[in-house]
């Protein structure tokens, strides 16, 4: 994991504000966590060229080459 998205998630995971702020923000720290996780144990081993979601520290789908915007709305 890059040093800057490790401080990043450091400072997402311990940030302080609104309860709604804190709650995504948490989350953004937490996925970030997870998908360098799972990207350290291979889990996307043949699936370099493509785009993944997380959500909730869990792989929601896996897309193709070509990211949509449109599927996460």
């Amino acid at each position: 994991m890059p040093e800057y998205l490790r401080r990043s998630a450091f400072n997402s995971i311990t940030k302080v504000g609104s309860k709604s702020d804190e709650k995504f923000d948490l989350e953004v720290g937490l996925n970030l966590l997870f998908f360098y996780n799972a990207l350290d144990k291979g889990e996307f081993s043949g699936r370099e060229n493509d785009w993944v979601t997380v959500h909730n520290q869990r792989i929601i789908e896996y897309y193709g080459q070509k990211y949509d915007d449109n599927k996460l709305n």
